[in-house]
């Protein structure tokens, strides 16, 4: 063949039988290139390159692809695509390659065809904190129905759970114990919207007289609470409540969604990306509480209701805004979140039913994963020709070693 042909990677697979072919696929870029040297009229518009006399915005530039098997004398001609910014690169590599100057042999190259995959699958956890806006809580069961104002509620962490070699821990408890999330989420190759599935795991107490007897010290009361009528202002909740906590098995789960903004990188790769969304979902827990009634006597006795199971006591809906580092081409990623959260109560928790508005602020870290399970063609190629180079270096080291004893 008197024209240069370039080893390029293998190009689209067109079925499952293709996919099972060892191929090689061949393009004459040296008569590519001079086509577009002699009959493209070039100029840049933002990312894109537009060719041809009429000032076209070409999207991709057909390329015919000469496939050849590996495993036979089998050929066929198929039609590939490249984006024009790619093919441009690659033939200004092409002029400066002496070994395609001199025209004694083909070379091999990263072809950067047209990219077809269209989403990646993305895994991500980590842990947060939660700083939550003094509310106003109704509370109503058999002997209660009472209005508390000024309540303060206070999270639960466990981050010392992640020093996973330390006494004070158990084993895997790092999962569960601290304020964790995990997400799933699916987001488009060329960056510019995802969407996914939270499993949030918050731990508030909105009263904690064991571990946290400082909190609503100075709370307003109006109602009756275990059968006392009370209408006080400036009161300690703590005389009349023990304990009020959503902290166990508390869950959100929020489908959510946004846009995708790049800031360094290229998408799809390694880069800096901001993450802008929204979100909405359920809220359940296996609530716990802990207050004082009056029985018949006058006497006050603690009434415990916890491990009642899990039950919905209401719907949040979230704000949030990533920064995102994706590295490893995109593999693996690390994450800054802020998310605003607001989270109507209006189920039971413990022995009472709740109702009222929870407004949070949540800032975390997270480190993600996006395993491969949507392969483009062009990384199906890529892996192909991993498996032709193998199957030939080891081929090649058996002709050498027969070669060895031969000559001996």
């Amino acid at each position: 063949m008197s024209r240069l042909v370039l080893l390029l990677m293998a190009s689209t697979l067109l079925s499952g039988f293709q996919a099972m072919a060892q191929t090689t696929d061949y393009i004459d870029l040296k008569s590519v290139c001079q086509s577009l040297e002699s009959g493209a009229d070039e100029s840049i518009s933002g990312d894109s390159r537009c060719l041809g006399t009429q000032g076209e915005v070409i999207e991709t530039i057909p390329l015919t692809v000469n496939r050849a098997s590996n495993t036979s004398d089998e050929s066929e001609v198929i039609t590939s695509s490249m984006k024009p910014a790619d093919l441009i690169h690659l033939c200004e590599e092409f002029k400066k390659d002496e070994l395609a100057l001199s025209g004694q042999k083909a070379i091999e190259i990263d072809f950067p065809l047209h990219n077809d995959r269209k989403w990646k699958i993305v895994f991500t956890f980590g842990p947060f904190l939660s700083f939550h806006k003094k509310m106003r809580m109704h509370l109503e069961n058999e002997n209660t129905d009472v209005t508390i104002s000024g309540l303060e509620p206070v999270q639960r962490t466990g981050h010392h759970h992640y020093a996973v070699w330390s006494d004070n821990t158990e084993l895997g408890k790092f999962i569960d114990e601290p304020q964790n999330d995990f997400t799933l989420e699916l987001q488009n190759v060329d960056g510019k919207y995802f969407f996914g599935l939270r499993y949030s795991h918050p731990k508030t107490l909105f009263q904690d007289r064991h571990d946290n007897p400082q909190i609503n010290s100075s709370v307003d009361i109006e109602g009756r609470i275990g059968g006392r009528d009370v209408s006080e202002q400036g009161v300690d909740l703590k005389d009349y409540v023990h304990t009020l906590s959503t902290s166990h098995g508390n869950t959100n789960i929020n489908f959510f969604g946004g846009k995708v903004i790049n800031l360094a990188g290229q998408s799809g790769g390694n880069n800096l990306e901001l993450r802008l969304g929204a979100g909405a979902g359920v809220s359940f827990a296996n609530g716990v509480s802990k207050y004082y009634v009056m029985d018949d006597n006058g006497e006050l006795k603690l009434e415990v209701t916890e491990n009642q199971g899990m039950k919905v006591y209401g719907f949040n809906v979230t704000g949030e805004s990533t920064l995102r580092y994706n590295f490893m081409q995109g593999t693996m990623n690390a994450s800054i979140n802020a998310r605003g959260v607001y989270t109507r109560f209006d189920g039971p928790v413990g022995n009472f039913h709740a109702t009222g508005n929870l407004y949070s602020a949540q800032v975390g870290v997270a480190l993600g994963y996006s395993p491969n399970l949507f392969p483009s063609k062009e990384e199906k190629a890529r892996r192909k020709i991993a498996e032709s180079e193998k199957r030939e270096e080891k081929r090649e080291r058996l002709l050498t070693r027969l070669e060895e004893l031969q000559s001996e």
